[in-house]
Parts: C-alpha cells; sequence; structure tokens
C-alpha cells in the first residue's frame, strides 16, 4: 500500500453482493419507460433497490493533524441514506415558500457536495453549482442572474460567500459534512424512497452549471435533469471492465467532467475514488490512491499527467501503465508529455466535453485502433461537424443540449482526422473561435472586463490580456499619449491602482499578478485589428511574442533567499505568490493548502523557487522544482527542513507557531448545524456546580440545560447529584425543575445530540455558559482539540439559532484563564483580546485557552451571538464548605509542604476569589447587557503572602524555606510530579501577584464583584478541613 493512506479496500465485489445490474437510463424527452431512469435521483433509488452492497465511492479524507488520509468507502445504500438525511435537513433548515428559487452550492469537490446536489434535485430545487476557484464579483453576478434565495457553503468557502452576497436577499445555510447524513438516524427520516421526477417537470434550469460566457462574467447555463445522465451514458464500457474496477478522479465535481466520474458508477458499477476535499490533487497524491485502492483507471487534466511524467520515480509510470485507461480532459496533453507517456505504454484517453452539451467524448478502454491525439466524439447524441465559414479554417461541432428545442455551436475550431480504423468521428482542437485566453493550466480567462475598464481609464488608449497557454496572464498598454521609456515608471504608477482594483472584481487566475507584469507599448508596433476595428488576438500573441517573453523572464527575476533566516524568507515569497489572500502571518506548521493555496499559485512558488538566485545554497532544492515537491511539503517548516535538510532549521514548531496554526485551523471547522434559556457545560466541576445552584436560584432565569461527558453506568442526573454532593454544593429543591441534564460529547457534530435534541436547543436557548475543560497542565496543545471543537460546535449552534430566529443572537461566555495573560508585558493586563500568542503560558492547557478565546472574537463578526469572554484568576474553595480540590495546584502545594515538612517562601500578593463568589460574578456577567466581550474575574483586594504563610505555619507546624530549595525537596519526594514544571517556570508570576488583571469591565456588569472581600482565616480553615477530609494532608 502507498504510503500515508489508511485503507481496507478489495476491489473485487464479494458474492454477497451480487451481480451488478444496470440500470436502463432515458435520454429521450418522451415518457420513458416503466423502470428506466429519467434523473439522478433515479439512478440513486435503482442503485438502492438492486444494487445496495456494491460500491459507489471511495472518499479520501484527512481528519485531524496527521498526514494520513482514511479511506471512507461509501456504498450504493449508504448513498440512498446520505441523500435521504440530506433531504430531511433542508426541508428543515430552508424555508419551503424559497423552495422553488434555486439554491447555489459553494463547497470544495468531494462527496458532500454530490450529496447536496442529489438531495436537491430530488425535492426538485433548482441548484446552481459554483466553482470554488470563482472570485466574488462571479459569485454575485451569477446569484443575481439566477435569482438564488440560498446558498450552501462549507467552513472554507464562507468567508468568499459571505462577501458575494453583500446586498442581496441571499442567505448562508452551513452545510453539514456528508459524515453527517451517512450516520443520520434512520428513524429520522420520514421518507424511505427518492421521488421520480416528473418528465413534464424535467426543464433547463433544474441544474445551473455556469460558463466563461463572453461579457467578462461567467453566464448560468441552465440544464435539465436528463443532461447529468448524459454523464451517466458516456461510455463503451462491458462488465468486465466496470464493475467493481475502481477510478480515481480528480476532477471537480462542480464541473461537467467531475461529474463524469460519479455518474458511471451509478450507471455501470465502475465504483468513483474522490482525493480530500481540503486538498488539491497532485501526481504523488493520485499515485498514492491509485496504487492504495488498487484502481483500474484514472481521470484527471493536463497539468496532473505532466507532473506524473515528470516524477523521477518510476513507480508512478508503472502504476499509470497498469490503468485500463487515463482520460484526459480540460485542456490538450502536451505533445511532449504525451509522446513520452504514450511510449511507456501509458494508455492515454483524450476526453472532451462542453457545459452546454455535457460530454462529448465516450469513455472506453483504448486498443490499437485509438490514437491519443484524437478525441472520439460520441455518436448517442446527434452531434454534427460542419464546415468553418472560411474556407480551409477547420470544422465546428453543432449539438443539441437536452431541453432547449434548438441546437448549439461549439467555439472550438476543429480539425477532423481523415481516416479512422474504428470507424468512428475523430477530431483535435486547433484553436478557439472566441476571446477566451486558455492559460497553461487549463484555466480559462476572461479578458474583457479588464480591457474594457481599462480602456475607458484616463490615460489609457488600449489595453490587452495576455497570457495564452503560459502560466499566467499579463498586460499591454498602448497609452493615449507616446511616451519615451524613462517615462513608463511614473505611468505604471498612475494606472496600477485601477489594475489592482480590477483585480479584486476577477477570478484568481485571470489577475495581473504585479507591476512587472504590465508592457508599456513605445509606439513601434501597432496593435493588429480587423476591419471593424476589433483586436485580433491571435495576431497580438504572434507580433509580440518578445515582449510577452519578457513578462515571464521578468516575474521569474526573485531575492535570494537568507539562509540564516529561511522560514520567513519562504514566508515572504508565499505571500507574494498567493497576493492579498495570504497577506496575514503564516504559522511555519500551518497547512499552505487549508489555508487556500491554488494550483495556479503552486506554480508560480515552484518558479520562484526555481529562479531563487542563490539556489546552490540549499542542497535540498531539486534542479528543477515541480508543483508536485511544493505538494510533497505543504507547510513552511517542512519546506525549510527539506531545503536545508537540517530540521534545528525548523524551529516555528513554538508556542507561537502552534497556538496560531489551531486557531486558523478551528476557524475553518465552523460550519452549521441547528437554539430560549441557558445552555451550561461542565456543570459537574467545581465551578460548574456552584453555577448550577446560582442559576437556580436567579428570578431571571427560566430553564437551564446541563450538558456534560458520559461517564459510563451513571445517569446524567445522578452524574449531576454526585458532584454537587462531592462540592458540598446545595441546588435548591424548589428550582430543580428548571434543569434538565444532558450526556454528550460536544466536541462532536450537533454536540453529540440527537436532531431532536439539537432542534431543541436551537428553538430556545438565550445563553451559554461554556466551563467544560480539562485541569490538566501536563497536555500539550494537540491534546486539546477537542475542547476546541467543542467551542467551534457552539459557535455552530448559535448560527443555526440565528437562522432559526433571526432577531436571536445568544450571550456566549467562556471561562478561559489567568494564564492566557502570563506574559504581557506592560502592568495591568486590559480587559482586551491577546493579540500575541507569546503572552500565554508555554502549556497546551493555557494555549488551547488562548485559541478559544481568539476563534470565539473571531467567529463574533457574523453577528450571530455576543461573546463574553470571562479570564478566572486563582479561584479558591467555597466560603460555604470550604471545598477545593485536592488536585489543584494550591492544594498541592500545601500537601507537598506537608510531606516535606516544609512551606516555600513565597513572597508577594495574592488574591484568591472563592468559587461560590467566582459563580454569582459569571452569572452575573451572562445576563447583564454589558456589551463588552472580555472581563478579568480575580478579587480585586489583594493580600500578602507572608501573612497567610505565618497562618499555615502556625495550623499545619511547618517551617518554611527558600522557594528553589522547596522545588528541590518536593521533587525528590516525588510529590510534584506533573506540575514541576508549572511550580518552577510559572507558579511565583501567576501566584504572587506580578500579573494583574484590569476588573473594571468585570466590576462594572457584577455586583458580586464589586463587594467582594478578601479571604478570611477562618474560610482558609475551611480549606484545610477540606483537604483533610479529601486525604490531602493528615488529620489533626
Amino acid at each position: 500500500m502507498a504510503p500515508g493512506l489508511n485503507s481496507a479496500i478489495a476491489t473485487s465485489p464479494s458474492p454477497s453482493q451480487g451481480p451488478f445490474h444496470r440500470a436502463p437510463i432515458c435520454l429521450e424527452e418522451s415518457k420513458k419507460g416503466p423502470n428506466e431512469s429519467h434523473s439522478l435521483p433515479d439512478l440513486i433509488q435503482f442503485n438502492a433497490d438492486h444494487n445496495p452492497d456494491h460500491l459507489f465511492a471511495i472518499q479520501a479524507a484527512k481528519r485531524g493533524p496527521e498526514p494520513m488520509l482514511n479511506l471512507d468507502q461509501v456504498t450504493f445504500r449508504a448513498l440512498h441514506h446520505a441523500v435521504l438525511a440530506c433531504r430531511e435537513w433542508l426541508a428543515t433548515n430552508y424555508s419551503k415558500e424559497k423552495q422553488n428559487r434555486p439554491v447555489a452550492i459553494l463547497m470544495e469537490s468531494g462527496l458532500g457536495l454530490f450529496i447536496y446536489l442529489a438531495a436537491l434535485l430530488s425535492m426538485e430545487v433548482p441548484v446552481l453549482l459554483l466553482s470554488a476557484r470563482l472570485g466574488t464579483a462571479a459569485i454575485h453576478h451569477l446569484l443575481g442572474k439566477t435569482g438564488c434565495r440560498a446558498i450552501l457553503v462549507s467552513h472554507q468557502t464562507l468567508t468568499t460567500a459571505t462577501q458575494s452576497i453583500t446586498e442581496t436577499p441571499v442567505e448562508v445555510l452551513s452545510a453539514h459534512r456528508y459524515v453527517d447524513f451517512l450516520t443520520w438516524p434512520k428513524d429520522c427520516i420520514t421518507h424511505p424512497r427518492l421521488p421520480s421526477v416528473p418528465r413534464d417537470h424535467d426543464r433547463p434550469g433544474s441544474l445551473i452549471l455556469h460558463s466563461s460566457g463572453t461579457t467578462g462574467l461567467p453566464k448560468p447555463i441552465h440544464l435539465t435533469h436528463r443532461y447529468i445522465l448524459g454523464y451517466a451514458a458516456c461510455h463503451h464500457l462491458s462488465p468486465e471492465d466496470s464493475v467493481g474496477c475502481i477510478n480515481v478522479s480528480t476532477l471537480p465535481l462542480y464541473h461537467g467532467f467531475g461529474l463524469l466520474a460519479p455518474c458511471l458508477s451509478l450507471s455501470v458499477g465502475k465504483p468513483c475514488c474522490l482525493p480530500p476535499s481540503s486538498t488539491i490533487p497532485s501526481a504523488t497524491l493520485t499515485v498514492d490512491l491509485l496504487r492504495s485502492v488498487k484502481a483500474r483507471s484514472l481521470m484527471t487534466v493536463p497539468s496532473i499527467v505532466a507532473e506524473m511524467a515528470a516524477l523521477a520515480d518510476p513507480i508512478a509510470i508503472e502504476t499509470l501503465r497498469t490503468l485500463d485507461f487515463v482520460a484526459v480532459g480540460g485542456g490538450a496533453i502536451q505533445q511532449d508529455v504525451g509522446k513520452s507517456l504514450h511510449g511507456r505504454g501509458v494508455p492515454l484517453l483524450g476526453h472532451y466535453g462542453a457545459t452546454e452539451i455535457g460530454a462529448l467524448a465516450p469513455i472506453f478502454c483504448p486498443d490499437a485502433t485509438y490514437d491519443w491525439r484524437w478525441l472520439r466524439l460520441r455518436s448517442d447524441l446527434g452531434l454534427q461537424l460542419q464546415a468553418a465559414e472560411s474556407a480551409g479554417d477547420g470544422w465546428t461541432l453543432v449539438g443539441h443540449p437536452f431541453g432547449w428545442g434548438r441546437s448549439f455551436e461549439v467555439q472550438d475550431l476543429l480539425e477532423r482526422r481523415p481516416v479512422n480504423t474504428a470507424g468512428a468521428v475523430e477530431v483535435r482542437i486547433r484553436g478557439r473561435r472566441d476571446d477566451v485566453i486558455v492559460l497553461a493550466t487549463g484555466e480559462k480567462v476572461l479578458p474583457q472586463l479588464m480591457e474594457e475598464s481599462l480602456t475607458s481609464t484616463e490615460g489609457i488608449k488600449t489595453a490587452v490580456v495576455v497570457g495564452d497557454h503560459r502560466e499566467t496572464v499579463g498586460l499591454l498598454i498602448e497609452p493615449q499619449d507616446r511616451l519615451v521609456p524613462s517615462q513608463h515608471s511614473a505611468f505604471l504608477d498612475q494606472v496600477w491602482p485601477s489594475i489592482d482594483e480590477l483585480n479584486h472584481r476577477v477570478d484568481r487566475h485571470a489577475r495581473i499578478p504585479s507591476p512587472r507584469a504590465v508592457i508599456i507599448m513605445t509606439g513601434d508596433k501597432a496593435l493588429p485589428r480587423s476591419d471593424k476595428g476589433s483586436i485580433m488576438r491571435s495576431e497580438v500573441h504572434r507580433l509580440f511574442a518578445e515582449e510577452i517573453s519578457q513578462i515571464d523572464a521578468v516575474l521569474s527575476e526573485v531575492p535570494a533567499m537568507n539562509p540564516r533566516n529561511l522560514l520567513e524568507s519562504l514566508r515572504v515569497i508565499v505571500q507574494t505568490c498567493a497576493g492579498d489572500r495570504l497577506n496575514h502571518y503564516i504559522p511555519g506548521d500551518q497547512d499552505l493548502f487549508e489555508l487556500g493555496m491554488d494550483s495556479l499559485e503552486v506554480s508560480r512558488l515552484a518558479r520562484h523557487l526555481n529562479s531563487i538566485p542563490n539556489k546552490t545554497a540549499f542542497p535540498g532544492l531539486p534542479d528543477k522544482v515541480r508543483p508536485d515537491f511544493i505538494y510533497q511539503h505543504p507547510t513552511l517548516s517542512s519546506l525549510v527542513v527539506t531545503i536545508t535538510g537540517d530540521r534545528a532549521q525548523s524551529t516555528e514548531s513554538d508556542q507561537a507557531g502552534r497556538m496560531l496554526s489551531m486557531i486558523e485551523s478551528a476557524r475553518r471547522n465552523l460550519g452549521p448545524a441547528g437554539g430560549s434559556v441557558i445552555l451550561l457545560t461542565g456543570s459537574t466541576g467545581t465551578l460548574g456546580a456552584h453555577l448550577l445552584a446560582t442559576l437556580c436560584r436567579s428570578r431571571k432565569v427560566r430553564q437551564i440545560v446541563c450538558v456534560n461527558r458520559p461517564r459510563p453506568g451513571l445517569q446524567a442526573h445522578a452524574q449531576q447529584e454526585n458532584a454537587c454532593r462531592a462540592k458540598g454544593v446545595q441546588v435548591p429543591e424548589c428550582a430543580r425543575d428548571k434543569v434538565t441534564y444532558i450526556q454528550a460529547a460536544t466536541h462532536e457534530s450537533h454536540l453529540g445530540l440527537s436532531p431532536e435534541q439539537y432542534t431543541t436547543l436551537a428553538a430556545s436557548v438565550t445563553h451559554i455558559i461554556h466551563n467544560a475543560w480539562p485541569m490538566d497542565f501536563q497536555r500539550h496543545l494537540s491534546s486539546f482539540r477537542p475542547q476546541v471543537q467543542s467551542v467551534c460546535r457552539l459557535i455552530q449552534l448559535t448560527e443555526d439559532i440565528h437562522q432559526l430566529r433571526p432577531h436571536a443572537r445568544p450571550r456566549v461566555v467562556f471561562t478561559s484563564s489567568i494564564a492566557v495573560a502570563r506574559h504581557y508585558p506592560n502592568g495591568e493586563v486590559p480587559e482586551t483580546r491577546m493579540a500575541n500568542p507569546e503572552c500565554t503560558v508555554a502549556m497546551g492547557y493555557a494555549e488551547a485557552k488562548w485559541v478559544c478565546e481568539g476563534l470565539l472574537d473571531d467567529a463574533a463578526q457574523s453577528d450571530c451571538f455576543v461573546p463574553a469572554i470571562v479570564r478566572l484568576g486563582q479561584l479558591s474553595g467555597s466560603t460555604g464548605s470550604g471545598f477545593w480540590s485536592k488536585t489543584e495546584h494550591i492544594p498541592t502545594l500545601i500537601s507537598a509542604s506537608v510531606k516535606i515538612g516544609a512551606l516555600p517562601q513565597v513572597k508577594g500578593i495574592y488574591s484568591w476569589l472563592p468559587v461560590d463568589i467566582a459563580a454569582a460574578v459569571v452569572a452575573q456577567i451572562t445576563l447583564s447587557s454589558s456589551p463588552c466581550r472580555y472581563y478579568h474575574v480575580e478579587n480585586p483586594i489583594r493580600q500578602p503572602w507572608s501573612d497567610l504563610l505565618v497562618m499555615l505555619r502556625a495550623e499545619l507546624g511547618l517551617s518554611t524555606v527558600p522557594y528553589e530549595d522547596w522545588i528541590m525537596r518536593a521533587t525528590q519526594a516525588g510529590e510534584l510530579a506533573h506540575l514541576e514544571r508549572f511550580y518552577r517556570h510559572d507558579f511565583l508570576s501567576l501566584a504572587g501577584g506580578e500579573i494583574r488583571l484590569q476588573t473594571v469591565a468585570a466590576r462594572e456588569a457584577s455586583r458580586a464583584l464589586r463587594s467582594c472581600g478578601g479571604v478570611g482565616v477562618d474560610v482558609v480553615k475551611k480549606y484545610l478541613q477540606s483537604w483533610r477530609d479529601q486525604g490531602a494532608i493528615p488529620l489533626k
């Protein structure tokens, strides 16, 4: 098995699966037969009925921080169940009065997108599939043109979607993960079958894709249900070549070619394997997937094929040679690449399609009669070749889109193969008949918006975008007045702001990358124009070939990298390649692709690394850096390690890097799901139990929902009663009807609740107090991922509350810690965000608290909730029962002192806040209308340690020793255990008053904090008795 993949895939169907039954497919407009499939939902239902246990798809998925991929196998039965579950969720979350209007899907390619597409089509809700590569202007345009009233988004696309819907009535729906639908409870599905779409409802507009268009913005293409079946029927495959023969596809499902693989799985039983939706497919990843799942075929694009051909590892070519076919579409295979692969026995198969018609070339296993340089056309769609208007101009292809009632002429100029031993019609593409620029990556650029806008800009007579068959676009500008070379720089400074503004209105791959990509014409050459005055683009590329080549050369000029600070040098280069999307701090261990780096920017980065003048100073850089090198090393730190071969260089796995990385990762995990009472987590802890008792006594609180981790063999109510009893907390008997107890894993989807429980919360919650947190100073940041994920799930809950009740903005209170501000540099710590992670104690407990603070602060920008981040100082035991858990660090210090016979000499002051008073403060902040986001809950009364030590010496009969001696003796006695590092590095500053918290906002919001006094001797004696009762110190 290939490295980095976790799989147990069998490529042949087990006997229990039975034979695969092919669904009869109806592409005719006439009424379908009784068993014929007329739509995608029909196909899914047929396979659920006849082939339930056959494999539909394998979705590769990256989960958690590890590089290993999981391979999720999905049968037709599971697909059917997921689509039914998705229908239930959509029916609940998308208002019925809007369901006759299109819903846009803006998600990364993957199984989840396909499930949403199928579910919406089965509900007869029109679907607009948006490319994840579109810019905000293009999305805004398409949403307006199609009349969409909702857009389904993922975590990664939420920001783009939000920016695209300004001044529109479009509602944002945060999409569930596909695994949520696969595991949806069966008893929550009301309709066990997918309804068949009536034939007379199969109208253009059921599915809406988009194409390049001619106006500078993409145009919507209105298609029918049968359009998708056109992909299902696009093959000449026998059962031996299809059933159980896994097909890896790197193609995005929001493009027509991408729909081919899952549709063939539905029609002929050829399972598709999809790469992780969060990762850009690369040559190495594709080869690993092919080998891991024992694939029989591959569908991909020319750039990945070219990367594979360039891989030094012979396993890549050997893997391709064993396949039945390697179908390549979306652009032409480079001649040298094709010749190389074909000569080494790789079965290349050219694919061809048009958005309006669908797949135009069938999928088959090529034999000796097929020449990879030609495209074989389908014979079942009525395609026609017509001679182009001008003699010798070749041919054009005319097809008949389903349901249009008229023909459509594809804009490619074709050459027809004169002789074909197979008797099929074959063509190859000579060029385009419109103005679309096709980059070397296969991306299509619409130049009109940039050109027309700049031509109307002062000082510019004509602007022409160039870049056909190159990696990036450039710009030719003809000034209104002839300029001498010495004036070019000032002129470029004048017009660049207009270019940069337009860059934000076009797709990323269509942007002018820098002023160095702009050529100012000198007047020696005239722009070639037709008789009608329009620019002749192909002639421009020929006439100005030398100048256009200079753009590539200039863009390749990069400064040397600093070997002593390679991490920062790489960070600057990456930000240069990615533009304004990555202009923030990039942690060294953050995956660049999870930050949004795309294939075009990878190519730019590879080109930069190839061009650095001191390349020989970095022995780990390949002679020719290819995009796959970046894919294999997707973080700055891993690039540093590889380039230098010295792991000591990769020092940014430090505290700041880890913390910034986790908050960024957690932001991307924000998503959906469904919220007027107080939801309280962690009610079985000491503070939580006191909070519960305090809230029960409040007349402002109608209901409290306590959510705690499950305890085996213990019911939720008993779990809470045991916790309160142990901590000496009394919940008023008369208020117990206020409380509902739930056991759940809050880091899981829907907080680990059933759909009914979750929906009930979404319909009622008004406040959330998130208090659950493990008190463990030994754990590293990475082990707090479930706690961070719980915060994400609670934010998702607020979004669902806001969707269900648009006027509701629940208040979310998060109990944080003084440890977040341990290294704050200047005086009292203000009640504001700690933007610098280096202010935090270098331990996972505090680092994760910092992550969650920032996560809540950032997520509050959505205006779905009001955050209240409460940093707690040192909480002490209750003033009533005196209970103070012996596992906390102050009781541990006292216990260790008793064991070694001496207390440490601690200087300074302490400001302990009894936990019952702290609970009252947090409750008052929760129920207040204060607009502040940050609150410091610390006792404003500061007391000297010297007085406390005198009292403790008398009560316990101990001496005192210098702090360092105490550390040594306690460590030797084995009394400090996992807290040793904390006592050595952080205790004195945290406990000795070096850190002082401002409490202005907290005191204003809380009467209890304003009236709080110091901790008296009588209360300290209660603490000592509590520790005796817990066995931490000997009884008197």
